[in-house]
Parts: C-alpha cells; structure tokens; sequence
C-alpha cells in the first residue's frame, strides 16, 4: 500500500509543472530535507555541479553537466571529433577544435534562442542573488507564495513573456486582493479567524483572546491546574495530578489551615506542625518550647517545663480537692491520689492581672470542717516561703478562695500555684502530714504588664493597650489573656448558639500595622457574643481604635465602656452610631478603621468618631464623621464588644482585630502604607447558591474592569480550599469533596478585593 502511494505522488510530482514549482517554494528552506553543499542557492538535486558554485548553472553543450565542472565541453572526446555548433546564429558541424573560438556554442542555433528566450522571460520579475525570482498567485480570496527557478515556473508566463491574468511578481502582500493585515501576522483579515490577535489566525475552542497554554482541552480561564492535564485526578479530590499537594488524599480538607492537606500532615490540628521538634504536634505539646519526651522523675510534666517546688503529697482516703477554679478556667479533677500537677496555656497572666484561686473539697462520708490553704510562688524560686506566696487559708465547710491581683513583682515564667485540702491545720506549703490532698497548677507570667511605656509617656501617666488577637489559631476568646497593658483576660458570654475563634491573618485597614491574627465571630440570627476586658487608663482624655468588618447577613456591633448605658454602634445597615446620632456607614467591601475620641469633663462628656481616617489628618471635632456630648462614666474601665445577628434567614460573619487604646492621637495610628483596596466596580453572581455538594458552582463576574486576579475560597475558620485564576464572565468552581456549610468567595484584582458567600449542602 505504501508502495503504491509512493508511485501516485512521483506521477503527479512528473505531470505537473506547477506543483513542481509549489513544492519547491514549499521546502525552499527544509535543509534538514535538501542539501547545497556548494553554497549555490542550487540544491543538489538539481544543481548540474553540486560540488562547485555555478548559480547560473552554464551547461553550453546540453549534457546535463555545468561548463564549470564539464571537462568535455559539447561531450567532445578529443579535437577532432565532428560536432554541431552554433556560430553567429548559423547551425554548423565542426571539429571539437573550434570551441577555442569565444562565439562557438554548443548544439544547434534553435536551442540557443530557445534558451534567450526563457532569459528574456525572468527579466520581468527580480532575480535573488540565489538566481531565484518569487511569484504570487491570487485564487480566488486566497495568496499563494512562489519561489523558483525561472526554468520550474515558465507556465506562469505567456508566450510574450508576460505574466498570465491572476499572477503577479511576489511575495504576496494583502493589497493585491484589497485586503489588510491588521495585526501583521502574515494572515489577511478576510482568512484570518483573529485579526486582531498576531498570534492566532484561528480562533479554535478558547476563542481569538484565551488560549490553552498546557494542551490539557481546558481553556485557561477554566484551567485548575496551569501548566498540567486537567483532566487526570487519580485521587478524586477535584484537584488534578499535576497539582495535587498531597497524592491519594483530599486536598481540600485542612483543618489547620497550614497549607499542607491533613492526608500528608504529620500534625493536622496544628498549624505550626511541632515547631520545638520534640515528635509531639503544638496542639497536643504539654511543654511548648522544650521536650515533651523527657520527664525523668515521671510526673507527666517534661522536665523542660518542671517547676522547682518542695515535694508534699497528701492521704485522701477520707477527703480530696475535688475542682479548682482559676478565673474561667475550671479542672474537675476527684480524687488523685493524694498529689496532682496541671498545665494549661489559658493560665496566663500579666502583672496588675486580676486573678481568681478557689478550690472546691470532696468527701467520702458526710461534710466536715477542712483546713484550705492556697500558695503561689511568686519568685518562682521554689519554696514558697517569700513574703505574700502564702496568698490564702482559713478552716471551713464548703469552697474556698480568692480573688486578688498578681501583684508587680511576680516573676516573669513559670511559677507554681499550690492548694492543699488538710483535714487537720496546714502548717506551711511543703506540711509532710496532710490528710488530704494537695494540687499543683503551672502558671505563666507574662513580662510586660501595666507598667508606661517610657518613651511614649516619660511622665508615666498614660498607659496603652492593644489587643492583636496573636493566639494560637482557632482558639476560642474565653480566658485568652494577651496583648500590652490589659488588666484581666477576655471574659465571653454567649445568647443562642454562635461560635466565635482565633483565625489566620490580621484584618488590612488603611493608616494601622496590623499583626497576628483575628477574631472571627459568626452570629445565625437571634444570637449574640459579647467579649469584655479590663484595662488601666488613667487620663481623662482617652483614644480608642479597632478594625472591623462585617460580611454576610444583616447583623450589628455594639461597643460599651465601662458600665455606662451610652454605647456606640454599627448597625444593620453598616451605619456608625453614637448613643443614637446616626453617622455615615462604614465600607462594604472590606475592613475599616474605627476611632473613637472620648474627652471626659464630667457631666457632659464629649465623643467623636471617624471612619479610615488618613495618617496625615489632625483628628479634631471639627473633621469628626460624628459626635455627641453625653454623660459617661467617669470610672471607665473596661471595654464590651457585642456581635449580634438580626437577619431573619442568613448568617452574619464579623471580624474585628488591632483593638487600642491610648492618651494621645499618635499612640493608636500607624502608617502601612494605605494597603486598604479601593472599591472594585464588579459585582458577584453565584449560581446555583445553596449548591449540592459534588457539583460546580458558577461564578458570574459583571461590570468586571480588572485584567487579570485570583479566586480563592476559603472555610469560615479562615482555611483556604481553593484558589484559580479569575476572569470576566464565567468562572467554574468544583464543589466535590467539601463538607456543607458556609464558606467565603473571594476575588481578589490589582485593583481592589469583593466577597461573598457560598453555601453547601450534603
């Protein structure tokens, strides 16, 4: 069969002269297909001395070979043989002699006009310095490209020499048929499907302006996977092969939001993994920053995190500790045996802290009168012995304890607080004779405290305080005690069932560095979560700033200091309100700065507000976004935020980060550089929203202006599950494999950040 196909293309090659010429033109350049060792511009199969340069290709006796390699001019074989030749345009048979004579060519006079001739033809369109002329040919709409010798394209000349109709001296340029080429691709605009494109002249399935830059059939604006077949996903996740994290596992589920899929995580419930590298994961690691494997006198403390203290264990046979409560923290911990020791990262706390140690006895029989002791090792050198480390005792019937403040001297790190339950008197901390039981609580005591930054407030009468949420991520609020110059930890309270936890990432806001992480509360409606926390402000004129974003349904935040009834607020249409003057409404679109002024003066206090303000503006009443005069609470000294939901239907998602407070303008704005996005005029579509779990949601992006940006989409906790290229119009977003519930789209252009959000049903 190939035999024969081979013998169809050499007859037409022979029959057609013009096909001759076209494939020629066609492999002009294919060196990889003809060879010119000679350099000629001849190829070697036709030149008639491949091996010397002859471009003209002189060959006078007609014998196939160039007179520069011919040693036999006219097939002469010595001088006296009888030849025909052609002198002074008469045909004559000579002697091979004659050939010394300059005007004596080869064969007969007829083949020498002949030969004129054909010169006489190729005078009409220029010779290359390959000896080549280059012809176009107009079919119709279309352009062909000729190039050859004069010899292989005679029939594109009449017998006058000229050129015949439809055929003109190339190369072919789009004028010749009234067309242009707009994007000079070489293509004319009435054959090519992309005019405007240089590098398309057919549109194919991504159109004149997409392309499919992998080969994977997958345009690139629907591409998931860049750069590898979107179609070979081994493991089902809806994330293809080529970019699949972790092989063989669901790449969407995260729980830590570390990047790293929990199939391929050593420690997926901790984002840091084991950052002190003891083979124990942080969420599970008893002593943070040390070894948890060695603990020699095997106490279930690692020694790295073992507090000096005297050894004392108690008989509780008849009586025990049956629960310790320190502030919100509560340990039920029975009956131990007679000596127990704690940890816990909540016991954290800064000098000036309040603090709250009650212990609560358990009994066999019936209640008796228990001797209660509590000991806290403020030097943290032990013994329990230093002045005011004998912090409790009293003899009584039922719980017992204290509230008091962790007094400036405590010792930053850990110290022990020690109770003991003795039936009989309890003569020190380390008693060898108690009836009872005795429990050792590990706590932290964070440097820092209350005291004046000096070189913010060299008089020491203004304290700052900041909140940057910087806890250990999806941490819930209760108890957290960290930040600058708070006095206790956060307390919450919750109406209904909403959920609220540490998540990644500070919120960006104009003219405020922002460190951390944030606060994330989520409020169905009819629910409520209120944080309070005290703090140490002094001066009569006070400053307070937070960011604040609120997303999803209708909800609304309320700000309260101190116990005061007058408050501010942000409602349900996003509006600032200050004890009931309605302001403007903050951003939509992202977060934004809130400061608040509060100048105290007694019984008519004064309170201005403004919304992102610049870093260069001198914040006075006179350029307030609002304010009001009202008596407040001259004692102010804590600060209450509330988040409330008040859609009938939805969810109302708020977050709140970077809270401070201070005497002066200067202490609570800092210059980021204004990394707010300004407003993106592109609205959001999903549909179908709720969506089925397992099929893709359409993403609708209109009034789109941007040219290129990132989709991401990301759980309520603030983990990323996917992220794409965003485009205009159409974006496809694979559902399968994500459990239901709410989750948050995000597209995110050079020019600006929108949101909205996806819900999933299983």
């Amino acid at each position: 069969m190939y035999r024969l196909l081979l013998v169809i293309i050499v007859s037409l090659f022979c029959a057609q002269p013009n096909l001759q010429a076209e494939l020629a033109y066609s492999f002009d350049y294919a060196s990889t297909l003809w060879a010119d060792a000679d350099k000629d511009g001849i190829y070697d199969d036709k030149d008639n001395c491949p091996n010397t340069f002859n471009p003209h290709q002189d060959d006078s006796d007609r014998d196939g070979i160039g007179d520069v390699c011919d040693d036999d001019d006219c097939a002469c074989e010595n001088e006296f043989q009888m030849i025909y030749v052609c002198q002074q345009g008469i045909t004559r048979r000579v002697y091979c002699s004659a050939l010394s004579d300059p005007d004596t060519f080869c064969g007969p006079c007829q083949d020498q006009e002949q030969q004129e001739e054909k010169e006489q033809v190729c005078a009409e369109c220029p010779v290359d310095d390959r000896g080549n002329i280059r012809l176009c040919v107009i079919r119709t709409n279309k352009l062909i490209n000729l190039q050859g010798r004069c010899d292989d394209l005679t029939d594109y000349f009449d017998n006058d020499g000229d050129l015949v109709d439809g055929v003109e001296c190339g190369p072919c340029t789009c004028a010749m048929i009234n067309d242009v080429d707009t994007d000079g691709d070489g293509a004319c605009d009435s054959i090519d499907e992309c005019p405007n494109n240089p590098l398309k002249t057919e549109a194919g399935m991504c159109g004149c302006d997409a392309y499919d830059s992998d080969g994977d059939w997958v345009c690139d604006a629907d591409d998931i996977c860049p750069g590898g077949s979107d179609k070979i996903d081994t493991d089902g996740d809806g994330v293809p092969d080529f970019c699949d994290v972790c092989e063989g596992h669901d790449d969407n589920i995260d729980r830590d939001g570390d990047g790293t899929p929990d199939g391929c995580d050593i420690c997926p419930n901790s984002a840091g993994d084991d950052s002190d590298g003891d083979g124990v994961c942080d969420d599970l690691d008893i002593c943070p920053g040390g070894d948890d494997n060695i603990d020699n006198n095997g106490d279930g403390i690692p020694d790295a995190c073992e507090t000096s203290k005297c050894a004392v264990s108690g008989n509780s046979e008849f009586e025990w500790i049956q629960d310790v409560k320190i502030n919100d923290w509560f340990n039920l911990t029975n009956d131990n045996g007679g000596y127990a020791e704690f940890t816990d990262p909540s016991l954290m706390f800064f000098p000036g802290d309040s603090i709250e140690l009650w212990v609560t006895p358990g009994f066999i029989d019936q209640v008796a009168e228990l001797s209660y002791a509590i000991f806290v090792d403020w030097n943290g050198d032990g013994d329990f012995d230093d002045q005011e480390e004998r912090v409790y005792d009293t003899r009584s019937l039922r719980e017992r304890g204290i509230d008091m403040v962790v007094p400036p001297f405590a010792q930053p790190g850990n110290i022990c607080a020690r109770f003991i339950v003795n039936y009989g008197r309890i003569t020190s901390a380390c008693d060898p004779c108690i009836d009872g039981e005795v429990e050792d609580y590990i706590l932290l005591i964070k440097d820092g405290g209350t005291s004046p930054d000096p070189e913010v407030d060299p008089d020491g009468d203004c304290d700052q305080t900041e909140e940057s949420f910087n806890y250990e991520l999806d941490r819930s609020l209760q108890g957290l005690n960290d930040g600058w110059g708070w006095t206790s930890a956060w307390r919450a309270a919750v109406n209904g069932n909403p959920s609220a936890q540490i998540l990644q990432q500070s919120l960006s806001a104009s003219n405020i560095a922002t460190v951390g992480q944030k606060l994330g509360v989520l409020t169905p409606t009819g629910t409520s979560y209120m944080m309070a926390r005290d703090f140490a402000l002094q001066s009569q004129d006070m400053w307070l700033s937070f960011t604040y974003m609120k997303r999803g349904a209708a909800g609304m935040l309320e700000l309260r200091l101190g116990d005061n009834d007058e408050t501010v607020m942000i409602d349900q249409s996003g509006a600032l309100n200050l004890a009931g003057n309605v302001g403007p409404s903050l951003p939509s679109n992202g977060p934004s700065l809130v400061v608040l002024h509060i100048q105290r003066s007694g019984s008519q206090d004064q309170i201005s507000a403004w919304i992102n303000p610049t870093q260069s503006m001198v914040l006075t009443a006179g350029n307030a976004a609002i304010q009001t005069a009202a008596s407040l609470d001259r004692d102010i000294s804590s600060v209450l935020f509330s988040f409330a939901g008040v859609d009938p239907v939805g969810t109302t998602e708020h977050y709140i980060d970077e809270i401070r407070l201070a005497c002066t303008q200067d202490r609570i704005l800092s210059d980021q550089g204004g990394n707010n996005p300004d407003p993106v005029d592109m609205e959001i579509t999903i549909a179908p929203n709720p969506i089925t779990n397992g099929a893709n949601a359409g993403i609708t992006l209109s009034n789109a202006t941007f040219l290129q940006g990132t989709l991401n989409l990301y759980t309520m906790a603030g983990a990323m599950v996917l992220t794409q290229d965003a485009v205009a119009g159409l974006n496809i977003v694979p559902t399968a494999g994500l459990q239901g519930g709410i989750y948050i789209l995000e597209i995110d252009t050079d020019a600006g950040r929108v949101m909205a959000q996806l819900v999933v049903q299983i």
